[in-house]
């Protein structure tokens, strides 16, 4: 997901999003509160927060964005699509997918190579975790959709989506 959306904005020269870039600077905070609080402490609805705030700012002048974020929870995708709307901008969604044994086997790799502190703590390594949680959460959108064969090479598939994205406007029109 990350590699593709990276690629996917430079390509369209359009600012990146990720939310685990936030995550990441929220998640020693959240470490250090628990500590001191006695109980398990997460800002993950702030990091939310904070994504569509500046996913917002940037239709607002005008410019694309790329924004990598799971999609987790219907409401969650919800408030993407208002904040996009308010500011006549729309949502697309690019869906990643890929065979089970090589995602675990992308899972496990992460793993192994997770750093110590703040992504450790909050990207989630398992393949059942995941699973479960994509399952728990799955829900249906109306809006347009790709999906992104992850076996493909990163730079077929970005030129693909962009065109994909090129004939979306185009029929806007």
């Amino acid at each position: 997901k990350t590699t593709l959306a990276t690629a996917l904005a430079r390509r369209l020269r359009a600012p990146l999003l990720p939310k685990d870039a936030i995550r990441d600077v929220f998640h020693p905070f959240d470490q250090s509160l628990s500590a001191r609080l006695g109980t398990p402490v997460s800002s993950n609805a702030l990091c939310y927060d904070v994504l569509l705030a500046l996913m917002g700012e940037q239709l607002a002048v005008g410019l694309d964005v790329v924004v990598e974020s799971p999609l987790g929870r219907e409401e969650l995708f919800e408030e993407a699509r208002r904040v996009a709307e308010g500011k006549a901008g729309r949502v697309v969604v690019v869906e990643c997918v890929l065979e089970r044994g090589v995602w675990e086997k992308r899972m496990e790799e992460r793993r192994k190579a997770q750093r110590v502190g703040a992504e450790a703590g909050h990207k989630m390594a398992d393949v059942e975790v995941v699973l479960s949680h994509y399952e728990k959460d799955a829900f249906g959108t109306d809006c347009p959709s790709f999906e992104a064969d992850m076996s493909r090479g990163i730079e077929a598939l970005v030129e693909e989506i962009a065109a994909w994205l090129e004939a979306q406007v185009t029929n806007e029109t």
